[in-house]
């Protein structure tokens, strides 16, 4: 709110003209950043089917069950139906305002017949946990008053929170960032986008960001730096949950790269520094889409997920198996595993977990040894005099 407050101060110096008393505060709020104007996908769905196939290496400009819409179109004039390479620029060096990211958990969303998609409510959005392992914050939409419309927030564990799968130990939470752009030459009505959830695509839009933050030239024109946002296939490697062990793939990931010699074309020809600066804001992407939308093929080689190593290690099932016996209950696949992702993450999670479940089957051993004094107590009349009334012994 406050972006936007100084946003609107700046276009006030601009214009000469102040907006106070002459219109509704929300609408001046709500409305002063770039709006996207389309979304470019990683994927795309064929016939009746759920999920969208991902092993593509180029972009889609399209919208599902739709076709390309009029920007869609400008775009494919200009760089065909199928680019692999697109150019972009960036209006603003926040980062926040570039690439926002979050951890997303949708409620599952609607196929038609007519191949069109209803996307699934957003039930909740958070920021993950800290690199101390610390947890973020998260807005709970699945529990907003339905009266005040209130949202309560609740703590946010990323990877490592109960609801981050779902009863049947399905992904239901992912990260998801929105890399947020415009493509000058061929695309003036607004902001495009594409979303991912693949970690590698993040670190690495991050970093080049990060880096070209750090260099004077380029961060004070910053909205003039060229760039190029492309796909490419990569090998990888990576965990299979169901067969239980690594395998060998490919993966279709988005890069971003510099655009060096266009911009030594720039500085060359004096171009730099000429163009009118950019003082909208861009505005958030809206949560419009659901899980669905972001499959972008075999997940790039994240190690095995070190939850699930660890639920399969014959000293932690020995351990779990002898909690089992001493408190009379029996632990489910999934309680496990949730009680394993509680523990955090990390090289020391195995540690982690076995000293936890020592400590409780002491706890629980203790316990039935202190039921068994309390009933022997109660069975055998005790030889201990008591104290009268008023006194002592």
């Amino acid at each position: 709110m406050e972006e936007t407050r100084l946003a609107n101060q700046d276009q006030t110096a601009l214009t000469g003209y102040s907006q106070r008393g002459s219109e509704i505060n929300h609408l001046v709020e709500q409305d002063s950043g770039i709006p996207v104007v389309a979304k470019i996908r990683l994927g795309k769905r064929e016939g009746d089917k759920k999920y969208p196939a991902g092993k593509f290496e180029h972009f889609f400009l399209q919208d599902p069950g739709v076709g390309p819409n009029k920007y869609h179109q400008m775009i494919i004039a200009k760089y065909g139906e199928n680019p692999t390479r697109l150019p972009i620029r960036f209006v603003t060096p926040h980062m926040g305002e570039m690439i926002p990211s979050a951890y997303k958990w949708y409620r599952a969303g609607s196929l038609f017949k007519d191949g069109t998609v209803k996307a699934g409510a957003l039930v909740c959005r958070g920021n993950g946990p800290h690199m101390d392992g610390t947890p973020g914050e998260a807005r709970f939409f699945g529990q907003k008053d339905p009266v005040t419309q209130i949202v309560p927030s609740r703590e946010c564990y990323g990877e490592s929170c109960p609801d981050y799968r779902d009863a049947n130990g399905r992904q239901q939470c992912k990260p998801v960032m929105s890399i947020t752009f415009m493509m000058p030459d061929c695309v003036l009505g607004g902001m495009l986008v594409i979303d991912t959830s693949s970690k590698h695509t993040m670190r690495q839009v991050r970093q080049q960001l990060a880096w070209a933050l750090k260099i004077p030239v380029l961060r004070d024109n910053w909205h003039q730096v060229p760039w190029v946002i492309y796909r490419k296939k990569v090998p990888t490697r990576f965990y299979n949950p169901t067969k239980k062990k690594e395998e060998e793939g490919f993966a279709y990931v988005v890069n971003l790269e510099f655009d060096e010699v266009t911009f030594s074309k720039m500085v060359a020809s004096g171009e730099l520094g000429k163009a009118s600066m950019q003082t909208a804001l861009p505005q958030p992407p809206a949560d419009d889409f659901g899980p669905d939308e972001l499959y972008e093929a075999e997940a790039v080689d994240e190690g095995p997920d070190e939850a699930e190593v660890v639920l399969n290690d014959p000293e932690v099932i020995s351990l779990f198996e002898e909690l089992e016996k001493v408190t009379g209950r029996q632990f489910s696949s999934k309680s496990r595993l949730l009680a394993i992702r509680g523990k955090g993450s990390g090289p020391q999670l195995k540690e982690r977990v076995i000293e936890a479940t020592k400590r409780s089957i002491m706890t629980a051993l203790a316990q039935a040894d202190a039921d068994k004094a309390l009933g022997d107590q109660i069975s055998t009349p005790s030889d201990t005099p008591k104290a009268p009334k008023g006194g002592v012994l």
